[in-house]
């Protein structure tokens, strides 16, 4: 991914994602290439290391909110059950809020 299509993604500035980027290089997360075809653009792609690190912070975070699913009594999880699809929308399809963004 191009570091400024990172940025837009991310929704911070191109300054700080480049700090940010600067960092993940510096510590073998992620490695930056110039564009073959526009020498201008710079992209970075996750390391091996970075994806192993990613995968298991979010296995940490899936554990922990698995864990406290598990002290909702049924009720409660039943209405997050019936949340699941307008958090969908929000979430891939932005057709709970229109996409005119």
């Amino acid at each position: 991914m191009a570091v400024s299509e990172l940025a837009r993604h991310e929704q911070v500035t191109p300054p700080l994602i480049t700090k940010i980027c600067r960092q993940l290089t510096e510590d073998g997360l992620v490695t930056k290439t110039v564009d073959e075809h526009d020498g201008r653009v710079v992209r970075v792609e996750i390391t091996d290391i970075g994806r192993t690190l990613l995968s298991q912070r979010r296995d940490r975070g899936n554990a922990w909110l698995v864990d406290r699913l598990a002290l909702l009594d049924e009720d409660h999880r039943a209405q997050l059950r019936a949340a699941i699809p307008a958090l969908e929308a929000l979430l891939f399809d932005g057709s709970a809020v229109g996409d005119d963004r």
